[in-house]
């Protein structure tokens, strides 16, 4: 629908104030990171592997990882799908100290770190299956990452929306009555979030295998 230049272009005509330019950048990213953070995007699904270390019960994320886990395994198997637990306190109720050795069998993605129970003696390769961050927007020609077909019209209305919400925000100083562009703005942001997630409940997600301990 439109690429970073003409997004930055068309935010810069709405406030009327050329030396909002690289604000207008920041608050489109911000509004991109805001949506995914909001809607689980098909087109952000991700599939990279992490490699265990012996002796220890933890490996970073992969780059770029943002959220919502849904699947692991090991390469070497990958029928056989691991229990993905929903937080660090339910590892530790059901794992203790974390040092029990054997091949993998539960994972959770917790801080920007991967845990694992059991840890193998030898380091094994696991294969995640997950949401990953989008793209920044630049100042060019490029399509903005993470909106399917289906969605790109809702999600580019929802970051041009995020952008004139925020900078908006800092022109009116509301001393004299109400924010009428930023309430508006603001608005048409939700409005748009919710005609994705309409578009999308069915199909954004994998069910995952998510294990709930007493700390969810």
């Amino acid at each position: 629908m439109y690429s970073g230049k003409e997004i930055i272009g068309r935010v810069i005509d709405k406030v009327q104030d050329d030396s909002l330019a690289y604000q207008a950048l920041s608050q489109l990213n911000n509004g991109l990171l805001a949506v995914s953070g909001l809607v689980l995007l098909s087109k952000l699904q991700q599939v990279s592997n992490v490699l265990t270390i012996a002796g220890k019960p933890s490996v970073p994320l992969p780059a770029g990882f943002s959220r919502g886990l849904f699947g692991a395994c090991p390469e070497k198997d990958l029928s056989r799908r691991f229990n993905i637990v929903s937080s660090r306190a339910s590892m530790v109720y059901r794992f203790g100290n974390m040092q029990n050795a054997g091949h993998v069998n539960s994972v959770c993605a917790t801080g920007g770190a991967l845990l694992y129970q059991n840890i193998p003696s030898k380091p094994e390769v696991l294969v995640l299956f997950y949401y990953r961050k989008p793209m920044p927007i630049l100042d060019n020609d490029n399509d903005i990452d993470g909106f399917d077909d289906n969605v790109l019209l809702f999600g580019t209305e929802a970051i041009y929306n995020y952008a004139c919400w925020m900078l908006y925000d800092q022109i009116e100083d509301g001393i004299e009555g109400r924010k009428v562009n930023t309430e508006f703005h603001r608005g048409e942001f939700l409005r748009n979030v919710m005609l994705i997630k309409t578009e999308t409940k069915d199909i954004s997600r994998p069910a995952p295998p998510v294990t709930r301990g007493p700390f969810l």
